[in-house]
């Protein structure tokens, strides 16, 4: 039986730490130029999913991680709208006006075909992950794969075009929905998972984790000169993607999945189970901690606290949250269920 890679699972945990951070707001020089590099985190989700999807006839398998991935789109997303109800009522503010906002044509369309949530923005992610293993599951006996990889970079680019560098092209920022959806992110980040999986021996051969780490670092100050150059000329598009926050996301994974010393110790056998089994449970739930904590933070009197040490606190409950759910919970569920 083939070992599972605790370091792909390791690096699940990395990311979803990074997605928390990233969401926490952090603030001044040092955040922001942190925040910009954790970028790479959904990208990196995006390519771990395509790397292990194998073009082959187990459609049985295909169609039920599509179902299981509709499904956890349903109730996150049913979450965060009893979750935004609950939020207006204490805010005193009308149910019905909520409602007629988030059914409006204009939020359907966008949820619908832009994958951008009106409950959760964060949960665009997941729709367009169902759209992305969709359509390569609908496609992927006439998709030719050469073809496909080479619409990546079109794809990419024109997120790039629309998105980051609108305003320095067009002089004016477009809404992100745009390109943050389906088809200018998960479509070509699964791409680029699903060509590393099929070269693995030429990258496994060539490409060594020292040269990975030389790929993280040239990535990583091409992130940060992206940023500040833009910065400085006011020209940074609220888009998060930089033109190095594709290479970073590449070098990152595959210097987790280069790397033969596998991370045994108890605090990394501990992340591997994070990332392994809890990674999509805090994904989905941890904008509703960061608002708790931020909440009780408040009521004690304090401003701010770093965003390095909320992230961590968040990432402890969330995972305490989901661990719970999933091995008391949904188990006793299932027992009353059977019995």
């Amino acid at each position: 039986m083939k070992q599972r890679n605790l370091k792909i699972d390791q690096l699940k945990c990395l990311s979803a730490f990074l997605v928390i951070y990233v969401h926490c707001s952090p603030t001044g020089t040092i955040g922001e130029n942190i925040s910009a590099i954790a970028r790479i985190a959904v990208p990196i989700f995006f390519i771990i999913t395509g790397y292990f999807y194998e073009f082959s006839n187990q459609r049985e398998k295909k169609q039920s991680q599509i179902k299981n991935i509709f499904v956890l789109c349903i109730i996150a997303n049913f979450l965060y709208l009893i979750w935004n109800i609950i939020l207006q009522m204490l805010l005193g503010n009308s149910i019905k006006n909520y409602l007629l906002e988030i059914l409006e044509p204009k939020a359907v369309v966008k949820f619908l075909i832009f994958n951008e949530s009106p409950v959760g923005v964060h949960l665009w992610y997941l729709g367009a992950l169902l759209y992305g293993l969709g359509i390569l599951y609908l496609f992927q006996n006439i998709l030719c794969k050469k073809n496909f990889y080479m619409v990546i970079p079109v794809l990419l680019m024109v997120d790039l075009i629309f998105g980051k560098y609108s305003l320095v092209i067009f002089g004016r920022q477009f809404p992100v929905f745009l390109v943050r959806n389906f088809l200018f992110v998960a479509l070509p980040y699964l791409g680029i998972g699903i060509f590393l999986r099929e070269k693995k021996t030429f990258f496994n051969k060539y490409i060594t984790p020292n040269i990975c780490l030389v790929g993280v670092v040239i990535s990583t100050v091409c992130i940060l000169l992206e940023k500040n150059i833009l910065d400085v000329y006011k020209c940074n598009a609220l888009r998060e993607q930089y033109l190095g926050t594709t290479f970073l996301a590449v070098f990152v994974f595959l210097y987790f999945r280069q790397s033969t010393k596998q991370n045994s110790s108890v605090i990394g056998l501990k992340c591997s189970k994070i990332g392994r089994e809890y990674a999509a449970g805090i994904y989905i739930l941890h904008p509703i901690i960061i608002t708790i904590i931020e909440q009780i933070i408040k009521s004690m009197g304090f401003h701010r606290v770093s965003a390095l040490i909320t992230s961590a606190f968040v990432l402890i409950i969330t995972v305490g949250i989901v661990s719970f759910m999933k091995n008391y919970v949904l188990v006793k569920i299932r027992g009353n269920i059977n019995d």
